[in-house]
């Protein structure tokens, strides 16, 4: 005999009331077919680990890429007045925005890309320096400033 087993359901409803008698409801139903939750699960795991990568993974490589670049130009972490680390969506990287004790007349930004493509090739985990003055001017002469970019970098 050929027995069909009850497909169990779980349901949840939540309810918000927003501007007297309208609701809003959100109906999840969870079935007991494995091929679906297998996929849901499949479908799950790979948005949890994007965003892991997307967010506190590449701010994290920025952060101590960021350590690096600065300790190779002799910065020491008491100069730093003030540090905002930013995520750049428009090109893919981090911004990491910084005033220093010894020189409060300009503004750092480092620019951190994990993959950056280049005519020529790809490089990897690459930081760029830009400095502004206090009228938001990008320098392009370094002679006033406490610290220089490097050049091996950009």
């Amino acid at each position: 005999m050929d027995r069909q087993l009850p497909v169990r359901r779980f349901r949840l409803r939540v309810s918000l009331f927003l501007m007297g008698s309208m609701k809003t409801s959100l109906e999840l139903v969870w079935c007991n077919n494995m091929a679906k939750r297998k996929i849901f699960i499949i479908c799950l795991s790979v948005l949890l680990m994007v965003f892991l990568y997307y967010f506190p993974i590449q701010r994290a490589l920025a952060i101590m890429k960021f350590s690096d670049y600065s300790m190779e130009q002799g910065v020491s972490s008491s100069d730093i007045q003030q540090k905002k680390v930013f995520k750049d969506y428009i090109q893919d990287g981090y911004y990491i925005s910084v005033t220093y004790i010894s020189d409060p007349y300009h503004r750092y930004d480092y620019h951190y890309y994990l993959l950056e493509w280049r005519k020529d090739h790809i490089r990897l985990n690459s930081m760029y320096l830009d400095i502004y003055d206090s009228a938001n001017n990008r320098l392009d002469s370094f002679d006033n400033v406490v610290y220089k970019p490097l050049s091996q970098y950009d």
